[in-house]
């Protein structure tokens, strides 16, 4: 199951992890910043299997956050053994279950959404 959130406008994206947080308390920060997270994984790969620091994949990446920006990844729990893995940035927000197909459990995330100018979408 997943809520995907596009920004209607560029999206204040530390209010909506701060309301998250607020909202579910058990919830977990996994990254301040996603993608630079991700690029100093990659690199240090790379660099393990004498790849250029220059490498495809490494480009990709750095495409991805120059679009993105600043992602917060976060482990937003919403009930005793149902949490979303959630990446916030500047253009929405994608969250992301395998612990639940029920729909309902999504409803108190996009409760706080709603507060947000975002197009909502759910699966």
């Amino acid at each position: 199951m997943f809520v995907s959130a596009t920004a209607k406008t560029e999206l204040d994206f530390d209010a909506v992890a701060a309301d998250l947080r607020r909202a579910f308390p058990d919830s977990t920060v996994i990254s301040d910043d996603y993608y630079a997270t991700r690029l100093a994984v990659a690199a240090e790969i790379a660099r393990e299997n004498g790849m250029s620091p220059d490498c495809a994949p490494i480009r990709c990446l750095e495409r991805n956050a120059a679009e993105h920006g600043v992602q917060r990844h976060l482990s937003v729990v919403v009930t005793a053994g149902i949490a979303f893995n959630t990446r916030i940035d500047k253009l929405g927000v994608l969250a992301v279950t395998q612990d639940s197909e029920d729909p309902s459990v999504a409803q108190p995330i996009l409760d706080v959404l709603r507060g947000y100018p975002l197009e909502i979408e759910t699966s």
